[in-house]
């Protein structure tokens, strides 16, 4: 539990500034930890289900992705909306 501890710990102070970048171009709504926090829980469940879900390779990815993209654009929706798709 405490190396778990730890390591999450610096991953969310990795993932915390990368927010805080976006939010110097785009100020959200929402606090950058939170909305980092909230990230980090979903690339954790990621994770998970890649670990024991289906297995669908690529198309898993691509989901993922997604998935990631469409929780970023409620909080950053001109570096995330549907127009910066790639």
């Amino acid at each position: 539990r405490a190396r778990f501890s730890e390591l999450n710990r610096a991953y969310l102070a990795r993932l915390e500034p990368l927010v805080g970048t976006l939010a110097e171009r785009e100020p959200p709504a929402a606090d950058c930890r939170l909305i980092a926090g909230g990230l980090s829980a979903i690339l954790d469940g990621l994770w998970i289900e890649s670990q024991i879900g289906h297995g669908h390779g690529e198309a898993d990815w691509t989901r993922a992705r997604a998935i990631c993209r469409a929780y970023l654009g409620a909080f950053f929706p001109k570096s995330f909306g549907a127009e910066t798709n790639r």
